[in-house]
């Protein structure tokens, strides 16, 4: 998306808000922040919206991004909206009765951004997961403005040819839904009661102390078949991978096996689209959070001849860490992955707000825009997107000559050798002047 295209939109998403069109609005500007995330003027708006459509605990996460950056006056205006914001109050049985828009922790949310309707009773949508887990076959409801909801049943999840088990919060997906295609627009909220006790079969999971999921060491009787892969017996260990899983259908330890199969190097078998559908169905069901799973999907992909995707989910678990020696990891992963299939070094410039105003992988571009003077001295950068962003002058400065000479103190131009070649020219001159009448004097 150009900055051209990102303003016409933002213009058109502050016309609907004016007219009051506020999930309209929120579906724009949703679109325009996912090419700039970090841009003050667009979160704002995004949080005056989930105000307007009583999403008020999303309103208070923008806001407190937002706390700093921008005017004191728009912050108090967003301040007073969100105290201002009020339950919904909807009929029951003929008496009134108050229901919070914001759903309680019980239930599931699912933010729509795109409808395509299949048929009268039928629709697709994609969006994302706000909270909780959604399965197929699973009771959704959609929630309308005045706090209504119309029965929604999940009919699948995914596209139809490669359906999923589930899919988790802060997971971007599609949900075919069995409801009037009117009856749901972009930024509309989609709600589920969780599941206490999911059924996923024999998945085996469990929950370490950052309360992320993550696959389990190998069950027991699929050490042996770990070996085989290991000394090179691939053929027998997919033989015995494929009986083990039409036994055992949603065990993703073995499916992550038998992506494993497809995936070596010197595997005869050797087939990466298999192994990225794979290594899909179990990050889907519960692999996303494990630092295994996501490093052999990004290479699946990138042996599938796309990269690009692989690396994505290498960023998206790294934003996602906590642990900071778990960061650092994944952040040399990173590094070593875009050099292995050459998508060249990110370069990114924030200004002093925090906004990104410069990206590209063009290193002599990105020195160029410094040395020019496109981007100011006191901005910051980071490299590859990740790490934090630091000052120009000490990131750059010492890995570019040319950027280290903007940062060099004047008084250093007259470096002490130039003071001792100056000093030598002027006795020269002052010798020129004065040694001919010395040497001759008037008789």
């Amino acid at each position: 998306m150009t900055d051209e295209e990102s303003r016409r939109m933002f213009a058109e998403a502050m016309q609907l808000f004016e007219n009051k069109n506020y999930s309209g609005a929120l579906a724009i500007l949703d679109t325009v922040n996912q090419c700039h995330p970090n841009s003050r003027h667009v979160n704002f708006r995004r949080a005056l919206c989930l105000v307007e459509l009583g999403r008020v605990d999303e309103a208070r996460n923008c806001q407190r991004r937002l706390e700093g950056r921008i005017k004191p006056k728009d912050f108090q205006r967003l301040s007073q909206a969100i105290e201002k914001a009020q339950p919904t109050r909807t009929k029951d049985s003929g008496t009134d009765r108050v229901e919070e828009l914001n759903e309680p922790e019980t239930e599931s949310l699912f933010t729509v951004k795109k409808v395509y309707p299949v048929s009268g009773e039928e629709c697709s949508v994609t969006g994302t997961v706000k909270k909780g887990v959604f399965h197929p076959n699973d009771t959704a409801y959609i929630i309308s403005r005045s706090g209504a909801r119309i029965p929604a049943p999940i009919l699948r999840i995914g596209p139809a040819d490669t359906p999923l088990l589930l899919i988790r919060e802060g997971q971007e997906g599609m949900l075919l839904l069995q409801v009037d295609p009117k009856k749901i627009n972009p930024g509309t909220s989609i709600a589920c009661s969780t599941h206490s006790s999911t059924d996923t079969g024999k998945i085996v999971i469990k929950s370490d102390t950052s309360d992320r999921l993550i696959i389990m060491e190998r069950p027991v009787e699929l050490i042996p078949l770990e070996k085989m892969i290991r000394r090179g017996d691939y053929q027998e260990a997919e033989r015995q991978l494929n009986a083990y899983t039409e036994q055992n259908p949603v065990n993703m330890f073995a499916k992550r096996m038998l992506a494993q199969v497809y995936l070596e190097k010197y595997s005869p078998l050797r087939n990466p689209d298999k192994a990225v559908y794979l290594l899909q169905t179990v990050y889907q069901a519960g692999g996303a959070a494990d630092l295994t799973v996501t490093n052999m999907l990004a290479h699946a992909h990138a042996e599938s001849g796309d990269p690009e995707t692989g690396l994505q989910y290498l960023e998206r678990m790294y934003d996602s860490l906590v642990d900071i020696n778990e960061k650092r990891g994944l952040a040399q992963r990173i590094h070593d992955f875009r050099k292995e299939y050459n998508l060249g070094d990110l370069w990114e410039i924030a200004d002093s707000y925090g906004d990104i105003i410069f990206r590209s992988t063009n290193t002599e571009d990105m020195v160029h825009a410094v040395v020019k003077g496109t981007v100011p001295r006191d901005s910051k950068c980071r490299n590859n997107g990740v790490g934090e962003f630091t000052p120009i002058e000490t990131a750059l400065a010492p890995l570019f000559p040319e950027i280290a000479a903007l940062f060099k103190p004047k008084n250093q131009l007259l470096s002490p050798g130039f003071l001792l070649i100056l000093g030598l020219m002027m006795l020269a001159i002052i010798a020129a002047l004065f040694l001919p009448g010395i040497l001759h004097p008037q008789q």
